[in-house]
């Protein structure tokens, strides 16, 4: 926000105005709550076995992608 309000940190940072930084918080969150899943049902590195269900990487993806869908096309 305070970039938003400072002309010379708009010229530092590029330009973008509120619904720009509105839509990358939006992505940051459902990305982070997501990962956040993967990175807590395992005490390892969640990359190694015992992998996710099947139905939660998929409900995981898709929600991914329709996120960013929404973004994209409004």
């Amino acid at each position: 926000m305070e970039v938003l309000s400072s002309p010379q940190e708009q010229l530092q940072f590029g330009r973008f105005d509120r619904s720009q930084l509105q839509t990358v918080m939006f992505l940051q969150f459902v990305a982070g709550g997501h990962l956040l899943l993967f990175v807590t049902r395992t005490e390892r590195w969640f990359f190694l076995p015992p992998f996710p269900a099947a139905p939660l990487f998929i409900a995981i993806l898709l929600t991914q992608i329709l996120a960013v869908l929404m973004c994209a096309f409004g």
